[in-house]
């Protein structure tokens, strides 16, 4: 098998773990007791299982080129949406300006370099930065505002989302390192591959954080 149909595999993979991921967190919030949180957390991850699966239909044509800016977006949106849901549980308040400015900016960007101008590596690159500034954000928040009675699951949901931050930084140098092209090539090699992987591992941590986190507040 080369690289190019194990990634997609894993691709498939990845996205069919966060559709569990999002009925766990569905479940949680349906079931479990009414706390601020974990219905930001549900919906954060059903945006970005949604965002994930809609990516798969990019193609080259209008339609096709359309769907892969939309579904960068929902993607990032998933992840704001679990940052939200974090300060909500602490008791914080968030500031939507910054992150809705995030999310338009990316939108707008990764719909010129699809439609106007094809590079690829640079939409990636923007992206995955994205994607490292809001799992990052989510890392500290855990860390910052897990009260003592709960730092044991602080500490894990802060270390996953750390782990992501740090998979999401290896592949925007992979995309800044492979410079700008006309034509989309296939970044599918060693390192998307162990990314994939580490995504997986960290999103399934994650999400074991969560319910650790309504678990000891209960």
């Amino acid at each position: 098998m080369d690289f190019t149909t194990l990634a997609l595999v894993m691709g498939l993979v990845l996205g069919l773990a966060n559709v569990v991921l999002a009925v766990v967190l569905l479940l949680l919030y349906l079931l479990g007791p009414k706390y601020p949180g974990p219905g930001w957390w549900a919906s954060g991850q059903l945006v970005g299982a949604a965002g994930a699966a809609l990516r798969n239909f990019g193609s080259e044509s209008l339609l096709g080129q359309l769907v892969i800016p939309v579904a960068l977006t929902m993607i990032i949106t998933g992840a704001v949406l679990l940052y939200v849901g974090l300060l909500r549980f602490f008791g914080r308040r968030e500031r939507w300006w910054p992150m809705a400015g995030m999310l338009v900016a990316l939108l707008a960007s990764t719909a010129w370099f699809t439609i106007v101008v094809d590079l690829m590596n640079v939409r990636g690159a923007l992206f995955y930065l994205c994607a490292v500034i809001i799992t990052g954000a989510s890392s500290r928040a855990a860390w910052l505002y897990g009260k003592d009675s709960l730092r044991s699951s602080a500490a894990v949901v802060s270390f996953s989302f750390l782990a992501a931050a740090a998979t999401d930084a290896v592949l925007l140098m992979a995309s800044a390192a492979q410079g700008t092209t006309l034509l989309a090539v296939s970044s599918s090699g060693p390192t998307t591959i162990a990314a994939y992987i580490g995504l997986l591992v960290t999103s399934l941590l994650w999400t074991f954080g969560l319910v650790m986190l309504v678990n000891q507040r209960l």
